[in-house]
């Protein structure tokens, strides 16, 4: 067993922990700011690839370890772990955001602003009654975290300051995105959208929660609903993901910081190279 642990990190530590770090030091760039279901559902893919693979990777040791356990033993693993789970929901799983959101309905928005104020008044200054979203966000992050959601704001500006960075955006016509968002989609499909999007329905996810309005779950849980079939559903994902692709263009391009790249027709490794020579020039 032991031997078969320590080939699995060395395979890890060789050949993903580079990608890791890259990972996390973009999720780090993000999670000080006001996040949205859409982004927290991209990272949560990109994380879940890498947790595939590294699965992958384990599965003909693990195969061979658990052929070897006895009874007592795999008892003992599931006590451990359902220990292990119970704490981690206890911990980052409290407190609740729809409790908070039941108190914005019940007292307004403006009350709930008041008790943020308290705990953190630089974030309350920047934000009104109609804010019941990001007042939500910052009350979950001090209640979570123990640290008022402003501190984290100024921590990322400090690192910012001290750091040398350039920003880096792929180009491509509307046409080719809209290739590229269709292909996405239908590929999601392919993976089994539809059944988790069930599975997570029967488990209380409903249009209502901020998850359930992201893009891709809404248009599945109106399928689910009966109100549309399931082609209907799966163009109503591309043709969203269209519009929402062209507010971010809109946004990222009134960022002077941003350096275009043209990568239309281009291979990850050409469109790599061109960044690498702006940045030794």
């Amino acid at each position: 067993m032991r031997a078969a642990i320590k080939s699995w990190f060395l395979w890890h530590r060789k050949t993903q922990l580079e990608d890791y770090a890259g990972l996390l030091l973009a999720i780090d760039a993000e999670v000080p700011a006001d996040t949205s279901a859409e982004r927290v559902c991209h990272w949560w893919s990109a994380v879940r690839v890498r947790i595939d693979r590294s699965a992958t990777e384990a599965v003909p040791a693990i195969t061979d370890i658990a052929r070897s356990l006895k009874p007592a033993q795999i008892e003992h693993i599931e006590q451990k772990y359902a220990k292990t789970e119970a704490e981690f929901r206890d911990e980052f799983m409290q407190p609740d955001p729809e409790r908070r959101r039941a108190e914005a309905e019940s007292g307004g928005s403006g009350e709930l602003l008041e008790r943020l104020r308290a705990v953190d008044a630089a974030a309350a200054e920047r934000l009104s009654p109609a804010d019941t979203k990001r007042i939500i966000r910052a009350m979950e992050v001090f209640e979570t975290t123990g640290r008022p959601i402003s501190s984290f704001h100024e921590d990322d500006r400090r690192r910012r300051e001290n750091t040398q960075w350039k920003l880096f955006g792929l180009e491509y016509s509307t046409e080719a995105l809209a290739v590229r968002i269709n292909e996405r989609v239908d590929a999601m499909v392919r993976e089994g959208l539809e059944q988790e999007v069930r599975a997570l329905k029967e488990r209380g996810l409903s249009r209502d929660s901020q998850a359930g309005r992201a893009l891709g779950y809404s248009e599945m849980l109106a399928c689910l609903d009966g109100e549309c079939s399931l082609d209907e559903a799966v163009e109503a994902i591309k043709l969203n993901t269209r519009r929402f692709a062209k507010r971010q263009r809109t946004w990222f391009r009134a960022d002077s910081r941003i350096a275009w790249i043209a990568a239309e027709g281009k291979s990850p490794d050409a469109i790599a190279e061109e960044i690498l020579e702006c940045l030794r020039g």
